[in-house]
């Protein structure tokens, strides 16, 4: 049991050094992402979650913890993989390990990936990842009007009845930080912020994804309004959370890869090594 649990505080203080000093970078918040229109190129010296950041734009925010070995014991047994898994999830929560979220500061650390979605979502024929009316699709496709709350105001209620998700609007938002500006005509909190970063294949994050190849759009989202992911999106995207990235039941911590390249990600909630 002790074995077990110097290994858990080995990796959690891995995980966010022994200063207390963060995974993000703070840097200015007008940065005009880079790169964009290309197609992905795998950055295998560094973590995927790291490469989720630079696959929406931005490689300069994120950096990687080092790796350490006394990962390897916990993930080569099942009841250590169970274990990474538990204290990962506990100490990147503040948890009983105590060394988690409050190493991590307000929206200027990891900006703007901290308060943003990284989206990879299926282009139809004809439709290029870029275009205003794809994105407007995309919105549609993959949003909803959030329902309303007890404590919401009567204004507030008639704002939310006001919604027409179908008349979102994209307009180019050059040369902002963000490539497009989204917003309702006539409704106050109706703004999305779009970086449409490039086109995509869908194999850019193999089984963490699990897409078809195919033809995607790759597309950050900072959402200000009152429109919500649906339940059912038909497409996929990667959250930070407690600074790791999440897409469903997988986790990407920002640890650089083994020496042998190998990266650590929890694939349904099960440490393993790719």
């Amino acid at each position: 049991m002790k074995s077990i649990i110097k290994a858990s505080l080995i990796i959690s203080i891995s995980l966010f050094g022994v200063s207390g000093c963060s995974a993000f970078k703070i840097y200015d918040n007008i940065r005009s992402p880079e790169a964009l229109g290309s197609y992905y190129q795998d950055d295998k010296t560094k973590s995927f979650a790291w490469n989720v950041g630079a696959y929406a734009g931005y490689p300069w925010v994120l950096s990687d913890h080092t790796y350490d070995k006394s990962i390897d014991m916990m993930v080569n047994s099942t009841s250590y993989a169970m274990n990474l898994t538990s204290d990962l999830g506990s100490a990147l929560a503040g948890g009983a390990l105590g060394l988690g979220a409050g190493f991590i500061g307000g929206l200027t650390e990891g900006y703007p990936l901290k308060p943003s979605e990284v989206w990879t979502a299926k282009l139809e024929n004809g439709e290029t990842y870029n275009q205003s009316r794809v994105i407007e699709r995309f919105i549609i496709n993959n949003f909803k009007v959030r329902p309303v709350e007890p404590d919401d105001t009567p204004k507030i209620k008639l704002r939310l009845g006001m919604i027409d998700i179908n008349k979102i609007t994209c307009v180019e938002n050059k040369p902002y930080q963000y490539t497009h500006e989204c917003t309702l005509p006539g409704v106050s909190y109706s703004t999305i912020y779009i970086t449409a970063a490039r086109p995509a294949t869908g194999e850019e994050f193999g089984k963490i994804l699990n897409l078809k190849p195919g033809r995607y759009g790759v597309f950050l989202t900072r959402n200000e309004s009152d429109l919500i992911q649906k339940d059912d999106a038909p497409d996929v995207y990667f959250y930070m959370k407690d600074g790791v990235y999440k897409s469903g039941k997988n986790t990407l911590p920002l640890i650089s890869p083994r020496e042998d390249g190998k990266r650590l990600v929890l694939i349904d909630g099960k440490a393993e090594l790719l």
